[in-house]
């Protein structure tokens, strides 16, 4: 037998997982690789990973949504489900039970002293993801269609009738039957597809001749426009929904009008404004003053943390990444436009892969933080790795066994198992997933020749400055410097409470809400109560609600060296703190604090009975029978703010200094994670999983598959 090549994968996170899924997918690449991943501390997952706490709480890094255009994630999914093959009655048997199709978002607007809910219901349709590739059918376009009218018709509740009288949820989403996995685009789709894509590059060509030749032609149909549009907008003004409505049309318009006039469907054309900010780019084509705010284009900055330092007034985000993924979320999204997990993102998404790729005959090494890589002396290779060995296993253990079962679930703890840990005493109360902890295990060196062949670096963007400082240093390769001086990342907070009574008795009138645009920093608010199942709470704890909060942390630019230990509890501190205060000074009547308004907009009867201006404390469960303000330091906040945990921005003229996967100007490393280029830039999972797949490509040579790859432009 040929002797393997010996893959050392750095990092446990998204990313890195899906290049290792693919490098194992056959027995022929698994006769050709011997994997090991090297994961500081006891869980995978990176940014995405989960815990279970006291009462089989689930605590996340913060709230994750999964939008129904994640093609390439959802593939993934159903494939290792379904290599696990999990019996009747397991709680998260198939992917189907693990993944739920959900269709309403609720949008805050701050208008005329008030906040403003504005309810959305988004259509459904009867694709599968990770089926048929990446567009959905015509007829299903036709059915989105009508959903959208009569919504826009009759109103959201009519809207939302509709879809959950057609579209299967719950058990009966459960028992669906799944077409095959892959396969080629509808013929008929594409072909509507290259039909419209065809007409507006024909458009660009008609735009750039009367921009050339008779620029007047063009003034004189956007003074027209102007002219209608600022007439209808004083008519819809008289209506809140209608003038909310004609915002929202106008940044459509302007959308559409930048699509055609700079050429966006020709080749490298969204590539062509990445160095603008969305905003900028559509005041370039047309768009009011007064649509700056809307909803519509608000979003995408929430939606990806696309807030410099954090700092809510200081709002960018790259035109180009933006365009690509709007038009990938409107268009391509596939059985409903997100889906919520049945449980946490560990449980539902890491173990069923860990698990794969035991069974393939990776190898996990955690507790091994790196250090940092060196290079060899003509700077040509990665010659070794150092490593911290965080702890060590107990005697007769040849591998840490990192999952734990909860109602009947492998789940991740939210702490080491400490019963296989040798001398566990010494890091009790120690977070060995920081790299400010400041803890010092065994010192390690992974050496070319003996531990690898080859380096398969999945490290966030965050943590590479310090990690590769010599690859950085190195002028034969500058291009390591102009990325970590460019991809910038930002520190992200997240909040989980859990309240003992439902939603209606709080008084939110809406079905189970994903909301967002609301005060800053918690703009971000989800009802996830379907996860009091999942959770080991005893019979006399009184649990009607789970709620989950997150958004964009004020802090630096770039994360402070890793000696600076007290970093990580003073962001911790600024998180409680900040909370406190949102909850509190939002509990009061919104007429008390005009300027924000107040969470009496989310939960108008969370009050005190004696006193409707104070939040009541004692909704929130503690077992520890704690008093008042005390009951929130018995929730679950975080800030994500070391160097591994911070979410990568994707800012104007900065995607151009992503790196290629295999061009890392090493011949044996190769780079993977939602920093690198992946084609879609903004952080999200199928972002991460497409680089991913790149990754492999650029280790094993060979074709894998991206669903809709030739969308990226």
């Amino acid at each position: 037998m040929p002797q393997k090549k010996k893959i050392a994968v750095l990092g446990g996170g998204p990313s890195a997982l899906a290049a290792v899924y693919w490098l194992t997918s056959t027995q022929a690449l698994r006769d050709r690789y011997d994997i090991t991943v090297y994961q500081m501390g006891w869980r995978l997952g990176g940014k995405g990973a989960s815990g279970r706490g006291a009462h089989g709480r689930i605590l996340e890094h913060g709230l994750h949504i999964l939008f129904g255009f994640y093609q390439n994630f959802f593939f993934m999914m159903r494939h290792a489900y379904g290599e696990l093959r999990r019996p009747e009655g397991h709680p998260l048997r198939t992917w189907r039970h693990a993944f739920h199709p959900g269709g309403v978002g609720i949008e805050e607007e701050y208008v005329q002293g008030a906040w403003d809910p504005w309810v959305i219901v988004f259509p459904r349709n009867t694709a599968v993801p990770g089926s048929g590739g990446a567009l959905p059918g015509l007829f299903q376009y036709l059915a989105m269609f009508v959903q959208g009218v009569v919504t826009l018709l009759f109103g959201w509740r009519i809207g939302y009738a509709l879809t959950s009288r057609y579209y299967a949820s719950g058990k009966d989403w459960e028992q669906g039957i799944d077409p095959p996995l892959g396969g080629a685009e509808p013929w008929t789709t594409v072909v509507l597809f290259k039909l419209i894509a065809g007409l507006m590059t024909a458009l660009t060509w008609v735009a750039r001749f009367i921009n050339r030749y008779v620029p007047w032609v063009m003034d004189a149909l956007t003074a027209v426009r102007q002219f209608i549009w600022l007439f209808l907008l004083r008519l819809a003004r008289m209506n809140r929904r209608s003038h909310r409505f004609w915002l929202d049309l106008d940044a459509i318009f302007a959308i559409l009008r930048g699509i055609i006039t700079d050429g966006l469907m020709l080749p490298g054309g969204f590539k062509a404004i990445d160095d603008l900010d969305f905003r900028v780019w559509l005041l370039r084509h047309g768009l009011h003053h007064d649509t700056l705010g809307t909803t519509l284009v608000r979003t995408i900055y929430d939606a990806a943390f696309s807030y410099e330092n954090g700092d809510p007034d200081r709002q960018r985000v790259s035109a180009g990444a933006t365009v690509k993924v709007l038009m990938r979320w409107a268009a391509t999204y596939k059985g409903a436009t997100y889906f919520r997990m049945q449980a946490g993102m560990g449980d539902t998404v890491f173990t069923p892969i860990y698990q794969v790729l035991k069974d393939r005959g990776v190898k996990f090494a955690f507790f091994h933080k790196v250090e940092a890589l060196h290079l060899s002396p003509d700077g040509k290779r990665i010659a070794s790795i150092s490593v911290n060995q965080q702890a060590a296993l107990k005697k007769g253990l040849s591998e840490y066994h990192p999952l734990q079962t909860i109602k009947g679930l492998e789940c991740w703890p939210a702490d080491p198992l400490y019963e296989q840990i040798d001398k566990p005493d010494a890091i009790r109360g120690i977070d060995l997933e920081s790299y400010y902890s400041g803890q010092m295990g065994k010192p390690v060196t992974l050496t070319e020749g003996v531990h690898f062949d080859e380096v398969l670096f999945g490290i966030p963007i965050g943590a590479v400055r310090y990690v590769c400082a010599e690859l950085v240093d190195n002028d034969a390769t500058p291009q390591w410097r102009a990325m970590i001086d460019n991809v910038k990342s930002v520190q992200t907070v997240a909040a989980q409470l859990w309240v003992k009574k439902p939603l209606d008795q709080l008084g939110w009138q809406t079905p189970q809400p994903l909301l967002s645009l609301f005060v800053e920093p918690f703009n971000t608010w989800s009802d996830m109560s379907q996860l009091i199942d999942r959770e080991d709470w005893p019979p006399e704890v009184e649990l009607g609600n789970i709620s989950y909060y997150t958004g964009a942390q004020l802090g630096p630019t770039d994360p402070p060296p890793l000696g600076d230990r007290g970093f990580q509890e003073q962001m911790d501190q600024n998180a409680l703190e900040t909370f406190e205060t949102f909850l509190e000074g939002r509990a009061h009547n919104p007429a008390r604090d005009p300027a924000v308004g107040g969470i009496t907009t989310l939960w108008p009867k969370a009050a005190e009975p004696k006193d409707p201006k104070v939040l009541d404390w004692s909704l929130l469960v503690d077992t520890k029978d704690e008093s008042g303000k005390a009951r929130l330091a018995t929730q679950y906040l975080r800030s994500n703010c070391g160097p591994s945990e911070r979410c990568t921005l994707s800012l104007p003229g900065t995607n151009q200094f992503r790196m290629k996967a295999g061009e890392t100007g090493y011949e044996n490393l190769v780079v993977t994670g939602d920093w690198t280029d992946n084609n879609l830039y903004l952080a999200f999972m199928e972002a991460s999983f497409q680089a991913g797949i790149l990754s492999a490509r650029a280790v094993a040579g060979e074709d894998f598959p991206i669903i809709g790859e030739w969308l990226n432009g």
